[in-house]
């Protein structure tokens, strides 16, 4: 008797266990129009630069803080130029959740391919602006600071949130499992009755 309830809890921990835990990280396309100074970067004012950024939204709380342990993945295109998490040799993020879970309230993301006193890629990105570079750098490499020699500027700069997959569904219990448990049950209460 003992064995066979044993067994049941064991197959029961299994099957919760089997549930997917945690929100699936979040892709945001991001697009800007180059507004001032473009020539610096080698662009035209007007031309659009485009990217992409992945947030893990585990732990997400509505309003909640985005912190650099959020940070998956980024990229920003501009002309022949791009700056990414894997070409940077620092990145700071830090942000706000909005009150729904496909929107971004503020953001802070900077990043350079470069330690000073050299000089490479730099980029600011804020929700509806950004600056960017091709001759900027980080003082250290945490990157909370970018240092610009020259820059251009991005206005309309907006974080569209892809669609994502659905949340996981509830894994049923098998049917065998439910009987199982139900002649547990049973069997528990005809014990009691006998004594």
């Amino acid at each position: 008797m003992r064995t066979l309830f044993a067994a049941c809890l064991a197959a029961l921990a299994c099957a919760f266990l089997a549930v997917p835990a945690g929100a699936a990280p979040i892709n945001y396309n991001i697009f800007g129009d180059c507004e001032a100074n473009c020539a610096s970067v080698g662009l035209q004012r007007g031309f659009t630069a485009f990217g992409k950024l992945t947030i893990d939204r585990d732990p997400f709380v509505l309003g909640g803080a985005i912190e650099q342990s959020n940070l998956v993945s980024y990229s920003l295109t501009f002309g022949s130029n791009t700056i990414s998490n894997t070409n940077a040799v620092g990145t700071s993020l830090l942000g706000v959740w909005s009150n729904d879970i496909d929107t971004i309230a503020a953001l802070d993301l900077r990043a350079a391919t470069a330690i000073g006193p050299a000089s490479g890629l730099g980029l600011a990105l804020m929700v509806g602006a950004a600056i960017i570079s091709t001759s900027a750098s980080c003082p250290t490499a945490s990157c909370d600071a970018v240092n610009f020699n020259s820059f251009a500027t991005l206005s309309g700069v907006t974080l569209t949130a892809e669609p994502g997959p659905l949340p996981p569904a509830p894994i049923p219990l098998p049917p065998a499992l439910g009987l199982a448990l139900a002649g547990v049950a049973a069997l528990g209460l005809a014990r009691r009755r006998r004594a």
